[in-house]
């Protein structure tokens, strides 16, 4: 191999011509690989009967999951009365519905915009895991 006259970067191999852009390039279905292995978050939204502020959540958290994406929904109140929840998370979540749960953080209140969801998600905007993602404090 030798570089090439035009001084472009690219590699002279006998019979075929490679440059920089095919070489990283060759990097990507290994990244792909790992980030399809990711599991998806369970999402949840705990909500209340007749609560406005729910139904627009589930609207955009379903509509950002995409197709077949639904978030689970948890009644705060029925879940007090099932034994599903503790006294303390209905006190504290029965004023702040909808609450947003990411694998089981609390990461939004009240309302999240879908441009915010990546974000909470653990995505970023192609829907690929993201290291850095936001978290909110609970």
């Amino acid at each position: 191999m030798a570089p090439h006259p035009s001084g472009s970067g690219a590699i002279v191999v006998p019979g075929k011509e490679v440059g920089m852009w095919d070489r990283l390039w060759r990097r990507r279905p290994e990244a792909a690989s790992r980030r399809a292995a990711q599991p998806s978050p369970e999402v949840v939204v705990v909500t209340r009967a007749g609560c406005h502020l729910c139904e627009e959540m589930l609207a955009v958290v379903g509509a950002g999951l995409g197709p077949g994406g639904e978030p689970r929904t948890l009644d705060v109140d029925a879940a007090l009365r099932a034994g599903q929840i503790s006294a303390e998370q209905h006190e504290r979540w029965t004023t702040l519905v909808p609450v947003l749960l990411v694998d089981g953080r609390e990461v939004a209140h009240y309302r999240v915009e879908p441009g915010q969801l990546a974000g909470l998600l653990g995505r970023d905007d192609k829907g690929r895991g993201s290291p850095g993602s936001r978290r909110f404090g609970g």
